[in-house]
């Protein structure tokens, strides 16, 4: 009945969305964009845009305008038909990259692959190499998106939408418990923000009703989200604020705290400058007690970040003011990454880190990743994959308290239920505790037998009557562990790559009397140099790239004179030139230098030397010596090709560089 109701709204939107763009004039609704964008009202943005674009058609502009538009509004099918038409105009550099995404967070992933690749081949601005790994970590996002989505026509643990009654065409986000019984979760407009209640019984969540009491803590300002701890009774929260100077108006969030007393809760009390910084953001608090103190989890854009907003940690003694809460820290390039990094959850049993981020490859948009470790020391964070994540964005992941339930946020299209993108709603996946058989191992290096610290894992099942194999799942893991679910009776191939290693192959059968296979992988060593093996994988990395305007670290690329006997003192007039291609120089060796060598390690043996620059050391990596100027510079435009354009030649004489 509920779909059907839908049905017919969606039908008389669209009749009269017909009709609107009959009866306004071009100006008209060109206006109305303009007033709708001063509200962040994308949608309309988008709806009034491309009504003025039918009118007068020659404007691409203003279909530009309208696919951008549509794209914020997240009605990704709707802006990947705009930016269709647009491909074929030069004027709008990043229209297929944009088309790509679309048809990503739409989930048409065998499409949205060839664009982007498309797209890398021919793009060459200034930050190609940037663009460039933005599109390989779409490319690798896209991928398992294919494989997942194959999977997941097979699960039987798929995502509810929770009750009809509970979800909305309004914002369903930020779900919290006060128990297992009681959620508290954020119903937002582009008007408003309210806090509502919902309770479970008789198998199923009641009506959400609005708290009043929770409304009335902070006058004229909404509650955000919060986070419930001391059994109910402290409550953090957040919540927005104007702040105007010399008439101008800053937009604040800022955390807050409030404790139940026998009268109600106390006055909110504003964390903080430490927490709190003006004009930033600090939101969606996650607090709990562990090692006697206080801590909490939290997302901020405040300064010293990775980039976007990042995940933050403080702490304070138990029974202490909040004003001890301490400095922020930041939880570093293992988590955050010049994306945004968001929704904060700790499983403190399991001491796993649960977020949402779209700065690292992911199936669309923000995905649900999980890392085990705490405040600055963490393993590489794990995409939860599906049914957790899908196309759309995924974030605001929570736990039961009897740890058999996750609920999380979505704007993804669910069936029949759920038929858009445009609006957020609460899903649930049961936490099952199946029986599991598991494939385990460790990646080595056959030298020496030394755990490597990173390596790509990717596991195939083998198809004996097709001949084939079909790719199931490929990962990055650390500290060279692996750990995959298999299936008895199966044949599988597992392949294990490292860089500065040879990849290798292995065959398995999966038989029904052993759970659990243990097995060692050693690899051979490679032609990367042993100064670049055993990286950390950091999607922001540390990493100080030598560039032109470094005199005392970078040489010209200049064409050299004549080699002409010198008189002059201190020459010697029979010296052997010779040449070599700098790769890159880097200060502190991290993921990213593995990607750029990879590109030219066909290219032969590579070659590293150590300089020290104003108290810092750098290594240099180098590719072989050759002869003549000519060589090099035919190497030089090979490399230069592979989006390395900081590479250049540097001169030796006698086998000493001569060119600082």
């Amino acid at each position: 009945m509920r779909t059907l109701i839908c049905n017919l709204l969606l039908v008389f939107l669209g009749v009269c969305a017909v009709n609107a763009q009959k009866s306004l004039s071009f100006k008209e609704h060109t206006h109305a964009a303009e007033k709708a964008l001063t509200e962040n009202n994308f949608y309309d943005v988008g709806f009034h845009s491309e009504a003025a674009w039918t009118l007068k058609p020659k404007h691409f502009e203003i279909l530009k305008n309208a696919a951008d538009a549509y794209l914020m509004a997240r009605d990704y099918m709707k802006a990947a038909e705009l930016y269709q038409i647009l491909l074929g105009d030069n004027k709008f550099a990043d229209t297929r990259l944009n088309y790509a995404r679309a048809l990503q967070q739409s989930g048409q992933y065998d499409e949205a692959l060839p664009e982007f690749l498309q797209y890398s081949s021919t793009y060459n601005g200034a930050d190609r190499e940037q663009i460039l790994d933005k599109i390989e970590s779409y490319v690798e996002g896209s991928t398992k998106g294919i494989v997942q989505t194959e999977q997941a026509k097979t699960s039987t643990n798929n995502p509810k939408l929770m009750h009809l009654n509970f979800n909305s065409a309004k914002n369903e986000v930020n779900p919290f418990f006060f128990n297992d019984d009681i959620m508290y979760f954020s119903v937002q407009t582009p008007r408003d923000t309210m806090i509502v209640r919902s309770q479970y019984s008789n198998e199923d969540w009641s009506a959400p009703t609005e708290v009043p009491a929770l409304r009335n803590l902070v006058p004229n300002r909404a509650i955000l989200n919060g986070n419930f701890v001391n059994n109910g009774n402290d409550f953090y929260f957040s919540a927005p604020e104007n702040i105007v100077k010399n008439k101008r108006t800053t937009k604040s969030i800022y955390l807050y705290h409030v404790q139940k007393t026998a009268s109600g809760w106390s006055v909110p009390e504003k964390l903080g400058e430490r927490i709190n910084i003006e004009g930033g953001i600090s939101t969606q608090p996650f607090v709990f007690k562990k090692y006697d103190q206080e801590w909490m989890f939290f997302a901020s854009n405040r300064p010293g970040g990775r980039g976007g907003m990042d995940i933050w940690w403080t702490k304070r003694p138990l029974n202490s003011p909040v004003s001890d809460f301490e400095a922020p820290q930041n939880c570093g390039s293992i988590i955050n990454t010049d994306g945004d990094e968001v929704t904060p959850f700790y499983d403190i049993k399991l001491g796993e880190l649960y977020f949402s981020s779209n700065g690292r490859p992911t199936l669309g948009g923000l995905d649900i990743f999980k890392s085990k470790g705490f405040t600055n020391k963490w393993y590489a964070p794990e995409n939860l994959g599906m049914p957790f994540n899908s196309s759309a964005d995924d974030m605001n992941y929570v736990q039961s308290q009897d740890e058999t339930q996750s609920y999380f946020v979505s704007n993804r299209m669910l069936g029949a239920e759920k038929l858009n993108t445009l609006d957020d709603d609460i899903y649930s996946v049961a936490l099952n505790a199946e029986t599991k058989y598991e494939l385990k191992g460790i990646v080595q290096s056959a030298e020496n037998r030394a755990t490597l610290r990173i390596a790509r894992v990717t596991l195939f099942e083998k198809l004996e009557k097709e001949k084939t194999r079909k790719l199931l799942v490929s990962t990055m893991c650390t500290d060279g562990i692996f750990n995959f679910t298999v299936f008895p009776n199966k044949q599988y191939i597992l392949e294990i790559e490292a860089d500065s290693f040879i990849r290798q192959s292995q065959n398995i059968a999966i038989n029904y009397d052993q759970m659990t296979y243990n097995i060692s992988v050693p690899l051979e060593r490679s032609k990367i140099p042993d100064v670049v093996a055993n990286l950390p994988i950091t999607n922001t990395p540390d990493i100080h790239f030598v560039s032109n305007d470094s005199a005392l670290l970078v040489a010209q690329t200049s064409k050299p004179t004549q080699e002409k006997k010198q008189s002059s003192a201190g020459k010697n007039i029979n010296s052997k030139l010779s040449y070599r291609v700098q790769v890159l120089a880097y200060e502190t060796p991290d993921y990213n230098s593995q990607r750029r060598l990879q590109r030219v390690e066909d290219m032969g043996e590579f070659d590293t030397e150590r300089a020290t620059v104003n108290g810092k050391t750098y290594t240099r990596v180098l590719l072989k010596q050759q002869n003549t100027y000519t060589e090099a510079i035919s190497v030089l435009k090979k490399v230069k090709s592979r989006a390395l354009s900081d590479a250049f030649i540097v001169r030796y004489e006698n086998g000493l560089r001569a060119d600082k």
